[in-house]
């Protein structure tokens, strides 16, 4: 018997190597499995000493003091591009802190539908009938007579291909998502209303071209109504806010006369807030109420040398904001270098007023018809948009003129705006960007490397422990 088993050993070996088969076929199944599994699912572990990435104290206060219930919807369909591949990124995050916002206080705040539009139509018409919702790629805090809209650009900062910035990819530069969720929440829960009036009459750009401004405002809870001055005495008791958008030559903006002059003076003095962009070629008729305030008109408008679409370098009135006042509530969110606002014809402002925005030094101020430099011409950089803040009363002047037409305002721009109406009427406290936590920042891999690190994660790293561990038994069976 002995004998048997020193003369012939193939069972005994055949049986060992199918075993050690059998684990290395496990062990790699289990490898497999759990490298693909992390690498497609995470859970977020706060293990900062001071948890910096968990909900912040005045988040959970805030959700567990509201007196009104908060319901959330979340209808999508992103592309497929990489602009709709961050914007989900996103959205995925913001969904997770929602529910962790749903799991501290799951009585006030409670997530009701998270909807892909494309998977199921018919789903998205009863929930958008429900919800009365009017947008997708947008996450809904829903009470029963209030509502707040956040759109991917309030919880992030994007950087898109833009006609004046040829050559930019679009990136993913900053994340406020749980700041950006907590103010919602404020808004959504705020008691009044504030008053928006948007002056008409005397061709100023009508509601109609700023649509998605007006209706960009009016969701984050605030009453919005049209006003025609050469209707009215004065403006009424209520406003907060009074907003004139200048067109310019195309609608034939004609200027306030003497008579409506006076009633917008007389609501700035007894303390009300205006928000005012310029009209392209003529005087407003508040020049001189602005130079009150701190805030000078210059003659001409902005030029500079750029590229145009087909890569050639030409004389033109679109420009890049290189410069945010970080030390304005208006424009603290934003860094130079890393936000950049894109604008087409802009009037030059000066005086005492807190600057907002400013051009570059490649900028000149142009006075005459004709577009091009000449060296008697005031050279940049120039302020191109300002804020002034007496006792009561609040302006905000800019001079690009087509800000808040709809084809123009997104970006940095749109949120510069939005942090304006916040300024304005007395709720900076309300913007994005005010809150003490911190901003999440994040490094995106493009599409080749995050293909190698999967493929690193699923085969090499666990081929390598494999392989070891078998050189490693050869070497002892030696």
């Amino acid at each position: 018997m002995v004998a048997w088993r020193i003369t012939k050993p193939d069972g005994r070996r055949r049986r060992v190597a199918l075993n050690v088969a059998a684990q290395l076929f496990l062990v790699g199944w289990v490898l497999l499995m759990v490298n693909g599994w992390v690498f497609y699912y995470s859970w977020p572990v706060d293990l900062t000493e001071d948890e910096r990435f968990t909900l912040p104290p005045e988040t959970i206060t805030l959700l567990e003091s509201l007196e009104t219930p908060v319901e959330v919807v979340i209808p999508f369909r992103f592309g497929s591009d990489l602009k709709g591949v961050l914007e989900r990124k996103v959205f995925q995050r913001a969904s997770r802190v929602l529910l962790e916002m749903e799991r501290v206080s799951p009585a006030n705040l409670r997530v009701v539908k998270q909807l892909e539009v494309g998977a199921d139509p018919d789903e998205w018409q009863l929930v958008q009938a429900e919800y009365k919702l009017e947008s997708i790629n947008r996450i809904y805090l829903i009470t029963p007579d209030r509502r707040e809209v956040l759109a991917p650009s309030d919880l992030a900062v994007f950087r898109s291909v833009d006609e004046l910035a040829l050559g930019e990819q679009t990136e993913l530069i900053a994340e406020n998502v749980v700041e950006a969720l907590t103010v919602a929440l404020r808004r959504v829960v705020q008691a009044e209303r504030p008053q928006i009036l948007i002056t008409q009459g005397h061709g100023e750009m009508p509601i109609e071209a700023m649509s998605v401004f007006a209706r960009d405002i009016a969701e984050r809870g605030f009453d919005v109504r049209p006003i025609n001055l050469r209707e009215v005495q004065q403006i009424p008791e209520e406003t907060d806010l009074l907003v004139i958008a200048c067109h310019g030559t195309q609608q034939g903006f004609d200027g306030f006369g003497r008579d409506v002059v006076s009633i917008l003076e007389s609501f700035v003095e007894r303390g009300g807030a205006l928000f005012m962009t310029l009209p392209f070629d003529r005087p407003t008729g508040l020049e001189e109420c602005l130079s009150k305030h701190g805030i000078d008109v210059l003659p001409g408008d902005v030029a500079r040398v750029g590229v145009d679409n087909k890569g050639l370098k030409r004389a033109n009135r679109g420009f890049t904001t290189p410069f945010f006042n970080k030390e304005h509530p208006i424009t603290r969110r934003f860094e130079a270098g890393k936000d950049q606002a894109h604008f087409y014809v802009s009037r030059a402002l000066d005086g005492s007023a807190d600057t907002l925005l400013m051009t570059g030094e490649d900028c000149w101020l142009e006075t005459t018809t004709t577009l091009r430099r000449d060296a008697a011409e005031q050279t940049g950089p120039f302020r191109i948009a300002m804020a002034s803040k007496g006792d009561q009363s609040r302006i905000v002047v800019f001079g690009p003129v087509f800000v808040t037409l709809d084809k123009h305002y997104s970006g940095v721009a749109r949120q510069t705006l939005l942090n304006s109406i916040f300024w304005l009427t007395h709720q900076e406290t309300l913007s994005a960007g005010s809150l003490a936590s911190e901003t999440t920042r994040r490094i995106q891999l493009n599409d080749k490397t995050q293909s190698a690190f999967f493929w690193t994660c699923i085969f090499v790293v666990p081929g390598c422990s494999i392989l070891a561990g078998l050189l490693a038994a050869w070497f002892r069976r030696r």
